[in-house]
């Protein structure tokens, strides 16, 4: 291929001054209202083939409905629910600001004024702003009661007077200049460099951002009430400044701490990390400041704003963003900074900025939790940092000779310890879950013997042959549960080794009913004979694939657990265990237990209060954390809650929705907070979203109570999709009444528009590449689908925003907004990728070239080498190697059809 000869951007000199001069209209069947677009190139353009310019949209846009135009129509639409047609035209002589065009709309809903890049500076200040305000004095006569926004120039001077003027005319202005100055907003891979200025997809994007944000509260009256920022989870109290907004620019950088935690050093790493890759700006950190509560990011020669934290809650902040830094300010005895950094890095735009606003905000639950079996550790617990979790109970794998806790050598104290390294780096407490009572499986793997099981006091067997097949499997068998067999009467014990001698069978969890049989042998001269009858008593575990509860009965039973807590105690040094002891499916049924003649609460007692014993005498700071099954209100005589030490934290859950569960949360904690006082953490399921807001509003009504310790998301599986409901979790956590109920519910009907297709927003997007590559490669496309479901989300979400944060670009998987935008990108990338194999046009290529530099900008410069490659006839990167998947290559006819 011939290689691109890029021009001098002079060469589009004309193209500037040009701007837009035909009428572009798009209308729809129903024309209900108009959206009249006075601008130049950035909003349309004819062919310049020249120039290697062969479309008739907004310039470098890839496709028409990508320019900000577009954009601006399809939210436009979306918001108001009403069809409108696109307007699109120029004013005369823009060059020395000139006059409304003669042709316009008779009527219009929504005028966009966005001028300025081709004013060639040759007026006087007065006379140009005294040229624009009659422009804007013009509209107004025009359109009387339609929305008016003006913008500034993408990339030249002007902006100030243009501000001025309309502020003086009373209507709203959009400062898109700053993104001029971002090079990733720009158009990419044209011939020439003046198409090039132009921006491109994400610059367009970014554009209608920011004049949808000034927009939006005039078109629609879903704004009820201004006060979200879309951080995730929300912040408690947020306010705009009078002030310029803040730009992140070159020279900034952090100044903390000079006693900064070890989290919170690793945050500013990763914050600036970050910000090389999103803005090409580096923050330098010191760790200067004297005072241990203040962090700022700013120049060095700015005086930052900070402003008192609020004394309420937990890990409180404050902060406050000016045109020239960032302050945060800690409250004590919390993690303030931390958490305040967190929320910085959802705050700021594509461009690095943010509104001036002050925010004030804390967490409303002291004990942020998450359960998990097994993860990666760097995957979840930097997502459970950004959520602002702070606590994280691990159970490791459901074998003995897996678990970190049970087994802690080899491989398995290598990831114990890796894990805990991790999660100390953000900020987590972990606490090991040494899972007891009903789910042993480290004691049952390590000794199937101690298992509860069924006492089988007299099976009557006729010996008919030498051997004697006992009725059940999986039978028990040790010192203290010993096989016992008598006469029929019962009056003889016969004697293993001189009367019969056992053949063993097998014994050991999944405790499946085809195990082999255990069995007698009858010795020729022992005292059983053929034909009598004798009686058998023995203890088998039934059926019970995963729950298997230890013996409590069984003296061994605790040597074990002993040795366990020991190991654990000494190597990991937690603060916080917890014991598990939920579902126990058998309690006082074996003959350990009923001999003793103990009542089944009596039993769950002292096994508890050992377990209290054990882990205080290891650790007397030590706190023990239990699940509730054991611990709820029944019928017995003597409740079981009022024989275990008061500071065990008790951790009720109920997983679903229904009206019956929201009540039994209710009667839960009504029992545990309200009658006896004992610490409580509300357990949330993973599995129903709606349950997390059950528990948030149950848990409100005792916010007071020092017993009230916080909350727990949790689900019980691998699969990764189950951790998407945990953003919803922790803004219940967070903060339980901010956002309120109306707000979560919309997040969670926007998730399952999602879940539609398969995807799942809050979600790390490469953990979905491979199912989704299998449907492209079946020749899906459900692109536009995707792309209008997304549309809606966005609306319904940004429409409750303060004005000022409707363009932040959140980085986190967990902001719904931020991750739908970049799950448009790679599915079309995707699709591309497999059009691309068989039929390579340039417009293709530069469209594909683009996604990939926004979804994964830390690889620009290979993206750049790739670009390079093909302009002079090279292969284009393997699609396996960009994406980690397969794509197999479109058939031709297949490739025309989706590229139509």
């Amino acid at each position: 291929m011939k290689k691109i000869v890029l021009t001098s951007i002079v060469a589009l000199a004309a193209v500037f001054m040009t701007g837009c001069a035909a009428i572009r209209s798009a209308a729809t069947t129903a024309e209900v209202g108009t959206l009249l677009v006075i601008g130049n190139s950035l909003a349309c353009h004819g062919a310049v083939p020249s120039l290697g310019w062969e479309a008739n949209h907004g310039m470098a846009a890839s496709a028409e409905e990508n320019d900000y135009a577009h954009l601006l129509l399809k939210k436009l639409n979306a918001a108001t629910g009403k069809e409108h047609r696109l307007f699109i035209t120029g004013v005369v002589d823009e060059a020395n600001i000139g006059t409304l065009p003669p042709q316009l709309p008779k009527t219009a809903d929504a005028v966009i004024l966005q001028i300025g890049d081709n004013y060639r500076q040759t007026l006087d200040a007065a006379e140009a702003s005294k040229r624009y305000r009659a422009i804007i004095t013009g509209l107004k006569a025009a359109y009387p009661t339609a929305a008016i926004v003006c913008v500034s120039p993408w990339k030249c001077p002007g902006g100030d007077f243009m501000h001025a003027a309309a502020k003086g005319e009373g209507v709203a202005f959009a400062n898109i200049n700053p993104l001029g100055g971002i090079p990733s907003m720009d158009g990419m891979g044209y011939r020439d460099n003046g198409v090039n200025w132009h921006p491109g997809d994400r610059g367009m994007e970014a554009i209608a951002d920011v004049i949808w944000e000034q927009l939006s509260p005039l078109v629609t009256k879903q704004r009820t009430h201004a006060v979200l920022t879309g951080v995730v989870p929300e912040v408690q109290e947020v306010r705009k400044l009078d002030d310029d907004e803040f730009l992140l620019v070159r020279g900034m950088g952090f100044h903390a701490p000079s006693d900064a935690s070890a989290p919170l050093r690793h945050l500013l790493g990763e914050l600036a990390v970050e910000f090389g890759r999103r803005f090409t700006i580096v923050p330098e950190i010191r760790f200067d400041l004297s005072e241990h509560d203040r962090l700022a990011l700013c120049r060095p020669e700015a005086a930052p704003a900070y402003v008192t934290a609020p004394a309420k809650g937990y890990d409180a902040y404050a902060m406050a963003l000016t045109h020239d830094a960032i302050a945060i300010t800690a409250a004590a005895g919390g993690d303030g900074l931390y958490y305040g950094l967190q929320t910085l890095r959802q705050l700021l735009d594509v461009r690095g900025g943010a509104p001036a606003a002050e925010i004030r905000d804390w967490a409303e639950q002291k004990r942020r939790i998450a359960y998990m079996g097994l993860a990666d550790p760097q995957l979840i617990c930097s997502k459970l940092a950004r959520l602002k979790i702070n606590m994280v109970i691990v159970e490791s794998y459901w074998n003995g000779h897996m678990n970190w806790w049970y087994r802690p050598v080899d491989q398995n104290l290598a990831d114990a310890q890796e894990f805990i390294r991790t999660a100390r780096l953000y900020n987590l407490e972990v606490v090991p879950l040494v899972q007891g009572g009903g789910w042993a499986y480290g004691v049952a793997d390590r000794n199937p013997f101690l298992c509860e099981g069924v006492w089988v006091k007299d099976e009557q067997v006729r010996v008919t042959q030498e051997f004697i097949q006992l009725k059940h499997p999986n039978v028990i068998r040790s010192a203290n549960q010993p096989i016992i067999v008598r006469s029929r009467n019962g009056l003889l014990t016969y004697i293993e080794g001189k009367d019969y001698e056992i053949v063993e069978g097998k014994t050991c969890r999944l405790f499946e009913e085809d195990h082999a049989p255990w069995k007698l042998r009858v010795l020729p001269k022992g005292r059983i004979k053929g034909g009598m009858t004798i009686s058998i008593d023995y203890n088998y575990v039934p059926f019970s694939p995963h729950q298997s509860p230890y013996c409590p009965s069984d003296p061994e039973t605790y040597e074990l657990l002993s040795s366990v807590l020991e190991n654990v105690v000494r190597i990991y040094h937690p603060r916080f265990i917890h014991i598990g002891h939920d579902e126990v499916i058998r309690r006082n049924t074996d003959r350990r237990c009923l001999q003793r003649g103990l009542s089944k609460t009596e039993l769950a007692a002292e096994d508890l209060n050992w377990w209290y014993k054990k882990l205080k005498a290891l650790d007397p700071n030590i706190t023990i954390m239990v699940w509730d099954d054991m611990l709820r209100q029944s019928d017995e005589k003597g409740e079981l809650i009022s024989l275990i030490p008061k500071d065990i934290v008790i951790c009720p859950w109920v997983y679903k929705v229904s009206e019956d569960d929201q009540r039994e949360i209710v009667e839960r904690l009504d029992w545990f907070l309200g009658k006896w006082h004992r610490p409580t953490i509300g357990t949330a399921s993973g599995y129903f979203p709606l349950n997390a807001v059950m528990w948030s509003e149950a848990l409100r009504k005792h916010a007071d109570m020092t017993e009230n310790l916080g909350m727990m998301f949790s689900h019980w599986g691998e699969h990764m999709w189950l951790w998407s409901s945990l953003p919803f979790t922790a803004d219940c956590m967070w903060s339980a009444s901010r956002p309120d109920g109306r707000h979560l519910r919309t997040l969670i009907d926007c998730d399952e528009s999602l879940r539609a297709f398969d995807l799942r927003a809050p979600l790390e997007f490469s953990l979905q590449k491979e199912e989704l590559a299998a449907r492209i490669n079946a020749g899906e496309n459900r692109l536009d689908e995707l792309k209008d479901a997304m549309l809606k989300v966005e609306n319904r979400l940004l429409v409750e925003r303060m004005p000022g944060f409707g363009g932040t670009d959140n980085p986190i998987h967990e902001a719904i907004v931020g991750q739908g935008r970049r799950i448009i990108k790679c599915y079309e990338a995707m699709i591309l990728a497999r059009r691309l194999q068989v039929s390579a046009s340039p417009d293709s290529v530069r469209r594909y070239f683009y996604l990939l530099n926004e979804l994964m900008p830390e690889r620009a410069s290979e993206w750049t080498e790739a670009m390079s490659r093909f302009v002079d006839g090279g292969p284009l990167p393997d699609p396996k190697a960009v994406f980690g998947v397969d794509l197999s290559p479109a058939t031709a006819n297949r490739a025309d059809s989706e590229a139509q």
